[in-house]
């Protein structure tokens, strides 16, 4: 199926194929998988349940979703994300959706020490 891969790191959205829900989790890094509707035509977004937990680079938000740490592959999906089938959602309006976020400020969580980022500054607060 073709998917949209969100590497945040890299700040860059690329077309990649996936087979299954499996090479998804493969392509993320961990099997800990969370989804999230992204628009009404069925596309899910697939992200790491843990980002936080774990500290992973790189984080983006798409529309009013909430913040993801590490990569995201954007599918066509049920709502239980099952099944799989193309993604609808353009590259290019997706481009015009995403932030990339940066965590300059941390602080630690008192319900097991987790690290969360307090404040998140935008591309364009960058300097």
């Amino acid at each position: 199926m073709k998917a949209l891969l969100i590497d945040p790191e890299s700040q860059n959205i690329e077309v990649i194929d996936v087979a299954s829900r499996e090479e998804i989790v493969k392509i993320i890094g961990y099997d800990t998988i969370e989804t999230d509707a992204v628009g009404d035509q069925g596309d899910r977004l697939f992200f790491d349940e843990e980002c936080f937990l774990r500290g992973t680079k790189g984080r983006f938000q798409i529309d009013s979703i909430i913040p993801v740490a590490g990569k995201g592959i954007i599918v066509g999906s049920d709502e239980a994300g099952q099944t799989l089938s193309d993604v609808k959602t353009d590259m290019d309006d997706l481009g015009q959706r995403i932030k990339y976020l940066y965590a300059h400020i941390l602080t630690r969580c008192f319900t097991g020490g987790a690290v969360w980022p307090s404040r998140f500054v935008f591309d364009s607060e960058r300097h």
